[in-house]
């Protein structure tokens, strides 16, 4: 009796070992890059409070901008996904303008078959798409755009 506990005692302890070295893998990255980043939860990062309905997607952000203070930017962990927040009006310039063409897949939160108008909207463009629309400019932008999305009416 005292060998079988011993043995489920000892699966146990490395069952929930393995399953939080599972669950933080990934959330040493921002510390190995130098960035400063908010302590992640195990599995859930730092979105926690959306998952337990604890608080709303703008309010998280709102409190995770104002807790980076005094940072140009900030690293957070969407469940295992790290995510870099920019702060710095600058910053944010370079990456959507200068240095577009690195930032070109992002991660797409209205998808195109659920919100057919807002999931073709600029910023949920990706690739060739983006691409596409990026390059021209003023009204061309916008009826290329259109029409590469079939919203142009004609």
């Amino acid at each position: 009796m005292l060998e079988s506990l011993w043995t489920w005692a000892l699966v146990t302890g490395l069952t929930l070992l393995v399953t939080y070295i599972f669950g933080t893998w990934t959330h040493n990255h921002f510390s190995k890059q130098n960035v400063p980043s908010l302590k992640p939860i195990p599995f859930l990062g730092n979105i926690a409070p959306i998952m337990f309905r604890t608080m709303s997607f703008p309010d998280l952000v709102s409190d995770i901008y104002s807790r980076l203070k005094g940072h140009k930017y900030g690293g957070l962990y969407q469940l295992m996904n790290p995510v870099l927040l920019l702060r710095d009006p600058e910053l944010i310039k370079m990456v959507t303008v200068k240095d577009f063409e690195h930032f070109l897949d992002r991660q797409v939160p209205i998808s195109e078959d659920a919100e057919p108008l807002f999931g073709k909207a600029l910023l949920n463009l990706k690739g060739e798409q983006l691409t596409a629309c990026t390059v021209l400019t003023g009204t061309q932008l916008l009826q290329n755009c259109l029409q590469n999305s079939g919203l142009s009416g004609q």
